[in-house]
């Protein structure tokens, strides 16, 4: 059974940065999210690494959500 990644990006959003009402979509960029700094961004790609077991390569880059989840997916070989 596929991971649904985006509905786990959502609920660890939602634990780091302690706001239940956070919604997120592929469109979702960091300055949608209230708190999302630099140092906060450090804790949210930790975060999501340790969740997937995965390691994002180098100086990965994202625009969006939607970027990130499928990296994830590409990362984990799990499509959504």
């Amino acid at each position: 059974m596929a991971l649904d990644v985006m509905a786990e990006l959502a609920k660890l959003l939602r634990e780091v940065f302690d706001d239940e009402d956070i919604e997120v979509d592929r469109e979702t960029v960091a300055s949608d999210i209230p708190g999302w700094d630099s140092l906060s961004h450090t804790v949210v790609m930790m975060t999501i690494e340790n969740h997937f077991g995965i390691r994002f390569p180098g100086k990965s880059v994202f625009s969006n959500v939607g970027d990130l989840a499928d990296n994830i997916e590409e990362l984990t070989g799990n499509k959504c």
